[in-house]
């Protein structure tokens, strides 16, 4: 149980670093608040995950980086984040960072993952 709580305590940073980059990233001061995400997402916080792909998807404080944002957002997707799960999905449904992305946008993370194995382990197709 100890485990547990401590692994949750790990992964959930204290709510002023998010906060602190929050108002950074309003007041336009995205280096800034890049800054402080990066630690937190690199740790595993999805918020911070999600924050970092929105900017990327969007081109603040960073190069526009489709891919990158399309790594970043799943990370938060994966972990759980609500708000990063609907940024992945936007992201899918614009055609952003993968190819057949308005048809990823309607699976589930798990979905994405079966399909692509199974892409993987089929054979590919003779050409006609």
């Amino acid at each position: 149980m100890f485990v547990r709580w401590f692994e949750c305590r790990k992964r959930t940073p204290p709510r002023d670093v998010l906060a602190e980059a929050r108002a950074a990233f309003d007041a336009g001061d995205y280096a800034a608040a890049l800054a402080m995400w990066e630690p937190l997402a690199r740790a595993g916080v999805a918020r911070a995950q999600n924050n970092i792909g929105a900017c990327f998807t969007d081109g603040m404080g960073v190069e526009r980086d489709p891919a990158l944002a399309v790594r970043w957002l799943s990370l938060a997707a994966e972990a759980g984040d609500m708000v990063g799960r609907r940024n992945l999905a936007t992201a899918y449904f614009k055609g952003l960072g993968v190819v057949g992305a308005p048809v990823r946008a309607l699976l589930s993370p798990e979905e994405i993952r079966a399909a692509e194995l199974d892409a993987r382990q089929s054979p590919p197709e003779a050409a006609a």
